[in-house]
């Protein structure tokens, strides 16, 4: 596989380790040989347009026999997948932009036909390219492994190694470090933490959010002054932290790894992971062949849920993309659970933009992103226009409604309209993909005024179109990932739309941390509303995990706090062992291993709770406060009005009620430098602004009873007056009164007038 720098050329096969380049070749063509025959027994497509696809195979397979090293990449990329699904390993359909490869199709890696979508093949591979493609992976999280040790089986499990992570401090951690050394309390670090300034890695001042969250709030300024020994915590922010191993990344060698290169042994307990003792970048460099093998959550969800229908994989692969009630749930905005879509914005843009067909499902998945101009996208759609007359722009652009969506259609207008030659073209690829800086455009607009010339556009015509192009280049988005993202999307919303198995793969998969018990929550809640029963752990029916029985769900007792697996598991085989359950009781449990008086009680309090996964918590606790405005305790406040679901008009004056979720803190300044055209500066947007002074702002999210989160903007002009008072209100505790008007927001949202804090241990005639 080739590698700019150094190289280490390491040439393998997925059969052998060979010199012999012939066989490899000749290996090629047999897989592609049997991987069309394979595709074409479920493709339409190719039983009636063969010419096509044998064209694009061609021009695919010439492309890549010319490229040192690739055979032997897709053969053992190949390999690794197939054997995966082989064995009934969820592996995602695909990622990034191999799934515009018609070989990676053929050969099982992925499993989107590009024919069937306006995919460019050299988005993902061309001569012209001088850096390498990546084939990235997505597994099922619990089987990821099997994977891994598959490769090692065949390859030695010397030749196969992970990278590493070079772990840099940011602001939180720095915090916390600081904290742990010099004993400072944390509601001082929470306090600093709740108006951290964070930025993604590659901006100018990503390791200085410390300090300019420190010189930017007075009230964190003033804690500084108290406690300096928090000024440490910007002398660690942007160094290294600590090493640990990617997530994803695996090299494989023809050689042993310690004959080519450094190595990494790290042990955490009995198992011991091997590494070689670079990360990605230097990887790459060095030549050695990487795969990422990622871990996908939602597979496994997916996964657990065709185990639990008796479905495989492979059917799921080949379900036809036509479904009319799995649009109409995704037009109603029912996502919960929903891959890439749960989104407020992506929320928001489904029920505006109201898909039928499986291409504007992307198209909501890239349009839904920060930037996307998902409103000229409706508006041209709903009046059948596209805003555009040239053929050529017509051509690219019709099927998306004159709306640039995706960087494949900037790429084809240059290639097509600006005559740009393919190394050109991949210059701007890079650029959009963030590989270089933004100005690069700048060098190609009078080139593509020219271009566009010779195909009869005026000069201002031309750069109209320039413009348009040089300001989607930030937000518009890569086509096969997209359409990859919203298969396993539409996938997730059948196995929703037709099998209640679906909140069971759901549920199985909720994390045991806050994030992770509230959307357990949530997801208790709209299977209850679909008419699922849903149970505590039962002595008879529950497993380790949840099961489902009929038309129950039984939470397992591992939802149980302090019953680990272990436990859990030993509990179930005890009561398997029984020859009968007849009039066994939870006292029983004694009798299995590690199962004492004391586990029996908690076991017994949380089957026999009332509300043991919290569905009636936050009804419980809004109703009180709402009987308390019945009552006048609240003199001078006004009265909620609307509930979540009746927030409905554009401009309505509410006055919402519901529990705080989240607040976050952001900069004017930062967010339309972040969002704003291409060489927007901190100057620019201050001259915009009628009070400059005024730039920070914030965005609180509340839910009622009904889990529908209501956005709360504080704008930057009525920031000051209600700083204090959203700084001290507590997440998952405090609840926030906001009298407002409606407005679209990244969802549900109000803009606030009027804000009020209501805290559970107040007096009632308290009210901050």
């Amino acid at each position: 596989m080739p590698a700019t720098g150094r190289t280490v050329v390491l040439q393998m096969t997925a059969c052998c380790m060979t010199e012999d380049i012939g066989r490899h070749e000749e290996l090629f063509k047999y897989w592609l040989t049997q991987g069309y025959h394979y595709r074409k027994q479920y493709s339409i497509e190719m039983q009636q347009n063969p010419t096509a696809y044998k064209q694009r195979l061609a021009m695919e397979y010439n492309v890549i026999r010319n490229i040192g090293g690739y055979i032997d990449y897709f053969l053992m990329t190949s390999d690794l997948v197939r054997w995966a699904k082989n064995n009934n390993i969820a592996v995602g359909p695909g990622r990034g932009s191999a799934a515009g490869s018609l070989c990676c199709w053929l050969l099982r890696i992925t499993e989107i036909d590009p024919l069937l979508y306006p995919m460019l093949f050299e988005r993902f591979i061309s001569p012209d390219r001088t850096d390498l493609p990546d084939i990235d992976l997505d597994f099922q999280d619990d089987r990821r492994a099997e994977v891994i040790a598959y490769a090692q089986n065949k390859y030695g499990a010397d030749h196969v190694a992970n990278i590493l992570n070079f772990v840099r401090y940011k602001g939180k951690n720095s915090l916390d470090d600081i904290a742990r050394v010099y004993h400072v309390p944390q509601w001082k670090i929470d306090n600093v933490k709740g108006k951290l300034i964070e930025r993604n890695e590659g901006h100018p001042r990503f390791a200085d959010t410390l300090q300019d969250t420190f010189d930017t709030y007075n009230d964190i300024a003033r804690l500084v002054q108290d406690t300096p020994e928090l000024q440490y915590a910007t002398q660690l922010e942007g160094n290294y932290r600590n090493t640990s191993f990617h997530p994803a990344g695996v090299v494989i060698a023809s050689v042993p790894l310690n004959d080519i290169c450094a190595t990494y042994v790290k042990q955490s307990g009995k198992e011991v992971g091997f590494g070689v003792a670079y990360d990605k970048k230097d990887s790459e460099y060095l030549g050695l062949l990487k795969i990422d093998f990622l871990s996908l959550t939602t597979l496994s969800g997916i996964a657990a849920t065709l185990d639990a229908i008796g479905m495989n994989i492979t059917d799921l692969y080949n379900l036809p993309l036509n479904d009319p009630k799995v649009y109409e749930s995704f037009c109603l905005g029912d996502v919960l659970g929903i891959f890439q879509f749960e989104g407020h914005s992506t929320k928001r843009v489904l029920k505006v933009m109201q898909p039928t067909k499986f291409m504007e499902l992307s198209d909501v998945n890239a349009l839904s992103r920060p930037g996307g101009d998902d409103t000229a996208y409706f508006a041209n759609r709903k009046r059948g226009t596209t805003g555009w007359s040239h053929p050529i722009l017509l051509q690219h652009l019709g099927w998306t409604h004159g709306t640039i969506v995706y960087q494949e259609q900037i790429l084809m207008i240059l290639r097509d309209l600006g005559n740009f030659a393919p190394a050109e073209t991949n210059s701007i690829r890079k650029a959009i993909s963030g590989k270089l800086d933004q100005s690069v455009f700048n060098a190609y607009s009078e080139q593509f005024v020219d271009g566009a010339a010779t195909h009869g556009m005026e000069r201002s015509d031309a750069l109209a179109v320039w413009s348009k192009i040089v300001a989607s280049a930030d937000y518009s988005f890569n086509i096969s990932h997209s359409v990859s993202y919203s298969l396993i999307a539409y996938w997730q919303m059948w196995l929703k739309v037709y099998h209640p198995e679906f909140y069971l793969g759901q549920l199985l998969k909720c994390p045991e941390d806050v994030e992770g018990l509230d959307r357990r929550r949530r997801l208790i809640v709209e299977a209850m509303a679909r008419g699922i029963h849903v149970k505590p752990p039962d002595l008879l029916n529950s497993l380790a995990g949840w099961t489902l029985v009929g038309n129950t769900l039984y939470a397992g007792f591992t939802s149980i706090k302090g019953i680990g697996t272990k436990v859990a598991q030993n509990i179930v085989d005890w009561r398997e062992s029984q020859l009968t359950t007849s009039g066994m009781d939870w006292n029983d449990l004694l009798a299995s291993p590690g199962i004492g008086p004391g586990r029996i009680a908690t076991i017994r309090q949380f089957a026999e709770d009332d509300d043991p996964f919290g569905v009636e918590t936050v009804r419980r606790s809004l109703n009180a406060v709402r009987k308390e405005f019945d009552c006048n305790d609240f003199a001078g406040v006004p009265s909620p009005t609307h509930r979540s679901l009746d927030l409905l008009q554009a401009d309505e004056l509410v006055v919402f009620l519901g529990i705080l979720k989240n607040k976050v803190y952001k900069d004017t300044v930062e967010q339309r430098m972040k969002y704003g055209p291409s060489g927007t500066t901190r100057e620019s947007v201050l001259a915009s602004l009628d009070d400059p002074d005024l730039i920070k702002y914030a965005s609180l999210t509340a839910i009622d009873e009904y889990d529908e989160p209501v956005r709360i903007r504080v704008s930057r002009k009525m920031f000051p007056r209600y700083s204090s008072l959203i700084a001290g209100a507590k997440v998952n505790h405090d609840m926030i009164l906001v009298k407002g008007y409606v407005s679209d927001f990244g969802g549900t949202a109000i803009q606030t007038k009027e804000l009020y804090v209501i805290t559970p241990e107040r007096k009632a005639s308290e009210l901050r």
